[in-house]
């Protein structure tokens, strides 16, 4: 039922998964900058997305594209090293000396493709408050991002 799924797996779970993570992640760094500063949030969290829409791109790109090269298109020149297993060549990506061996057309192929979707979800996602803490209280961290939370 589910052979052949881990290459959108990744790409639609993992990939997406990622993106949130990072932004959420360097905006809760970045936070300092506006809580004690009078710099606007506009620019920050739009360099946070990008940062968030890129890493979460690079991180996917060789076991959503590249796995499924390696395992449809290789054995059609020879040999099928992988036996049509795509944890097999994952397994054979991850512990190569060399990762970067295996980004070929990432701009044109893949980033261009997924970038302004993810990008513009997590754009959506923090207008709509998902990334704001419900919380405040001194145990539950850094509170709404307001300049009330720098000083306990």
């Amino acid at each position: 039922l589910f052979k052949g799924t881990f290459p959108l797996f990744v790409k639609h779970i993992i990939g997406p998964f990622t993106a949130f993570f990072c932004y959420d992640f360097m905006i809760d760094k970045l936070s300092v900058l506006w809580r004690t500063t009078n710099m606007p949030v506009l620019p920050l969290v739009l360099f946070a997305a990008t940062c968030g829409t890129y890493l979460g791109a690079a991180f996917t790109y060789p076991f959503a594209v590249s796995v499924r090269e390696m395992v449809d298109l290789w054995p059609k020149k020879g040999t099928d090293p992988f036996n049509g297993n795509y944890r097999k060549a994952s397994i054979y990506l991850w512990f190569h000396q060399s990762i970067l061996s295996f980004y070929p057309g990432f701009f044109k192929r893949y980033f261009w493709h997924i970038a302004p979707q993810w990008f513009f979800t997590i754009l959506l996602a923090e207008k709509l408050g998902f990334f704001k803490y419900w919380r405040i209280d001194i145990f539950s961290g850094a509170g709404d991002n307001s300049n009330e939370d720098s000083f306990v």
